[in-house]
């Protein structure tokens, strides 16, 4: 996937507190085996930026369930 940089960067910013990818190109795949099991397991993350990207409901139903687990992320 091109977005293998994602999951270096958030493994080694263990603090991190907002992530914006704005108009990435994600889709819901990425969406699914990248950012969702990081929201699943965060508790630093408060801000969540995918403005402008090609998710679908197909990706969105799993990013709810991840968001369900962890009330503390806004999403744009």
């Amino acid at each position: 996937t091109n977005f293998s940089w994602v999951e270096k960067v958030v493994q080694k910013n263990s603090n991190l507190q907002q992530l914006s990818m704005r108009y990435c190109g994600i889709t819901d795949n990425e969406l699914t085996e990248l950012i969702v099991p990081f929201i699943s397991t965060t508790t630093t993350l408060l801000t969540l930026d995918l403005l402008g990207n090609k998710i679908t409901t197909k990706g969105i139903i799993p990013l709810c369930k991840a968001l369900d687990f962890n009330k503390l992320i806004s999403v744009n």
